[in-house]
């Protein structure tokens, strides 16, 4: 008798914990939701692999350690040759595609060979890549190549599995902790938990990220509870998210700087000391304290503390700070007089252009509407195109962009070679973000010794040198760097912002119990 109440006991009990179970909306099957402004462009790793990479999906060989230095991902370790043109990748054993499908050496040579004329890798001399063992990589370099390894932690060299390639990328088939389930359009992509991951399990079966370009839109719906990760907030909204029990901000200093890019062949700025004078027309503190909330992020040199190229021993550079009637001499000497409207002109020409910035960035056309006032005060007349990201690469490609205010990405490979390289570099290699009508042999020269090094000391040493350059000759004029301001629900544990912003955002993320 006593043994048989005992057994309806805990048949009660395993009866009311299923009950719990199927009841509580965390356990059940409930997706993690994180909101993005950006949506993919396709389903090819090497133009949209940033939706697959950072949740989850697709993996590269090596990824950030969230210092600005990287760690091994579906790469074990690697090594290089004396001569720094041969490197050997050992690859894991253990990890295996979504459709079931080996990695291996093979498959990595396939999907990196796919990526060498796109996304990070245009412009890097990689020779070959090619399988040396079932799990050996090897890529060989025309010149010494240092910074190789940072190079294969960006998104365009995710590995995906062989059948993506054969069928134009109508899916996508990675190694990682979630595999994708679905998508619509560009702007959907649903994933699951994908059982025979190599490492540690995700911890909520489903997920999905949506791209939401509004960044009130993304604050309204962490508000709302509708995302439980929301990325990229105005400062303003996060400083509102903040106040809510049910929300937690995540803030963290980014290589990432707000900056205008200016077409340096226009007789506007072709010469360094007007681009310097209008850089001391310009109120950084002002603008980082008013309007971005934080005013350690007015720019005293191009790259941000966070970055290892961040020299804090060089000083503020005079043209950094603050001084328009400086500015205004300075283009007087230039030849600049102001018109009966208040515009200078030189020779018949107004000091007059148009800098086109996005909204996608929430505080981009905010900042550029101050800097159009405070370049006002000293005769410039500047007008403000908000549009789509892309106008700008578009408008540098045709020749026909005078300005532009933009957010730039020095962290996406963690060492900002790779950035620099493609915004700075020669011209026949250089990016349509990048740097316009300017030109610098020994910026050219040093980029080389960069590259030559693989002595770590040394070669920050050259970066610094690099940064003295850019950061006199200013082809592009640095505002504010970044905070990436990111809503996470109280419902959510485990959240660690990368830096960087290549792990994986549900990485040890999970629901609270």
């Amino acid at each position: 008798m006593l043994k048989k109440v005992f057994l309806n006991a805990v048949m009660t009990l395993v009866f009311l914990g299923f009950c719990l179970i199927t009841v509580n909306p965390l356990l059940a099957d409930e997706p993690l939701i994180v909101v993005s402004p950006w949506k993919g462009n396709s389903l090819d790793p090497s133009d949209s692999g940033f939706v697959f990479t950072r949740m989850g999906c697709l993996e590269t060989l090596v990824t950030s350690d969230r210092q600005g230095g990287i760690s091994p991902r579906l790469a074990e370790k690697w090594e290089t040759s004396d001569d720094g043109l041969t490197w050997l990748f050992h690859l894991r054993k253990d990890a295996m595609f979504h459709d079931g499908t080996p990695f291996n050496a093979r498959a990595a040579s396939r999907a990196l060979n796919h990526a060498l004329d796109k996304g990070a890798f245009q412009g890097v001399d990689i020779e070959k890549i090619e399988p040396e063992e079932e799990l050996v990589l090897t890529v060989k370099t025309s010149t010494p190549f240092s910074a190789l390894p940072s190079f294969l932690a960006h998104y365009s060299g995710a590995i995906g599995a062989p059948a993506m390639y054969d069928q134009e990328f109508d899916r996508v088939i990675g190694t990682g902790m979630y595999e994708l389930a679905s998508h619509q359009g560009m702007t959907y992509f649903e994933f699951r938990a994908f059982e025979d991951y190599w490492g540690d399990r995700a911890n909520i079966e489903r997920a999905e990220y949506r791209a939401v370009p509004n960044g009130e839109t993304r604050a309204l719906m962490a508000e709302s509870g509708e995302a439980h990760i929301s990325l990229t907030l105005a400062p303003e909204a996060a400083a509102r998210l903040d106040r809510l029990p049910e929300m937690e901000i995540h803030s963290a200093a980014l290589p990432r700087v707000r900056l205008m890019k200016l077409n340096c062949s226009l007789d506007l700025f072709n010469d360094p000391r007007t681009r310097r004078a209008l850089s001391m027309a310009i109120d950084r503190q002002a603008i980082a304290e008013a309007l971005l909330d934080n005013p350690d992020t007015a720019s005293t040199q191009l790259l941000p503390p966070v970055s290892a190229w961040h020299n804090k021993e060089a000083g503020v550079p005079e043209h950094f700070l603050y001084a328009p009637e400086k500015a205004a001499r300075m283009l007087e000497q230039a030849g600049w007089a102001k018109g009966p409207d208040g515009v200078l002109v030189r020779d018949g020409q107004k000091f007059s252009f148009e800098l086109i910035t996005y909204s996608a960035r929430p505080s981009l056309p905010l900042v550029a509407q101050a800097i159009q006032a405070q370049l006002k005060e000293v005769g410039i007349e500047m007008d403000i195109l908000v549009t789509e990201s892309g106008m700008i690469p578009q408008r540098h490609s045709d020749g026909t962009l005078e300005a532009a205010f933009l957010a730039r990405n020095y962290g996406q490979i963690p060492d900002a070679i790779a950035t620099i390289l493609a915004d700075f570099g020669p011209t026949d290699k250089r990016g349509a973000w990048g740097a316009m009508g300017w030109e610098s042999a020994e910026l050219y020269s040093l980029l080389d010794d960069y590259m030559n090094e693989f002595d770590f000391e040394k070669g920050r040493v050259t970066g610094w040198r690099i940064s003295e350059i850019l950061n006199t000759e200013m082809p592009v004029i640095p505002i504010a760097w970044y905070d990436n301001h990111v809503a996470v629900s109280r419902k959510v544990d485990g959240f660690n912002q990368d830096p960087f912003e290549l792990r994986p955002y549900p990485e040890g993320v999970s629901f609270n119990q």
